[in-house]
């Protein structure tokens, strides 16, 4: 993809944040056709916005999204700093004819650095770096009208759909945690949407963080201490929440999240 191209790309997802509408899709001159053009737009669009962030999200850790949308495996988006927000949140939400979906997400808070390199981490230099689990309910937003209805690497290159990120309180002892039996619970208005577990992560949670610190070191990223890593939706399908309801991400012995939904 050349950088002009991916500029047009980043110029028409930012022009669709910042003027609140949705599009149908990318123009085919300029839309990514692979997961490495995903992220070159990714980049720029960033670049574009130059707003702070204050760490990552995985998005398509269950074989079933990556299905769903025609991807190889998972990706990562920036978390926006001014997305996130501790529970209980009141969180203003535009119209939407679903609603917006929302996701429970394992999230782990880095306590020191995982800086680029040529080695790759392993599971216990990446497990060293955590200082806490969080339970997160993470509400998506993207600029297209249908995220079903476009390719996967447009849904990356809109920052991976990015939305607003609610944190519970942390478990700095996570260590006792068996991530994979976490049973999750997403409820609205207090009617069950849908169960979920950790397992649903990758296996573990924690294998969804260490694919994150390899493939961001492989692209020259690092991850910081003090920065949130959204591992990826513990819920085996879409889930949708409107405005006026009260949604709780239920995460087990990790506590929950919880969201007052307003226009």
């Amino acid at each position: 993809m050349t950088p002009d191209a991916a500029a047009r790309a980043a110029r028409t997802l930012l022009d669709a944040r910042r003027g609140g509408y949705k599009i149908p899709g990318l123009p085919a001159e300029c839309r990514p056709r692979d997961i490495d053009d995903a992220y070159q737009v990714q980049d720029a669009l960033l670049a574009l916005m130059g707003e702070a962030s204050s760490g990552w999200f995985l998005a398509c850790t269950a074989p079933a999204m990556q299905k769903a949308h025609g991807l190889p495996g998972p990706y990562f988006g920036r978390m926006l700093a001014g997305a996130v927000f501790d529970s209980p949140a009141t969180v203003a939400i535009g119209p939407s004819p679903k609603g917006w979906s929302v996701e429970i997400e394992l999230v782990f808070r880095l306590g020191r650095d995982l800086p680029a390199r040529a080695a790759p981490y392993g599971a216990d230099e990446v497990a060293g770096a955590v200082s806490a689990m969080i339970p997160g309910l993470e509400l998506v937003d993207g600029r297209f009208e249908d995220m079903l209805a476009v390719d996967g690497p447009s849904l990356v290159a809109d920052n991976g759909t990015d939305g607003v990120l609610i944190l519970g309180a942390p478990t700095v002892d996570w260590h006792p945690v068996h991530r994979a039996n976490v049973a999750t619970r997403l409820s609205a208005d207090g009617q069950m949407l849908s169960p979920g577990s950790g397992a649903s992560v990758m296996g573990d949670p924690l294998n969804a963080l260490i694919w994150l610190a390899n493939e961001l070191s492989k692209r020259g990223h690092s991850l910081r201490a003090g920065e949130t890593v959204n591992t990826g939706n513990c819920l085996a399908r879409y889930c949708f929440a409107r405005a006026g309801q009260t949604v709780i991400a239920d995460c087990g012995p990790l506590g929950s999240a919880t969201a007052h939904l307003i226009e």
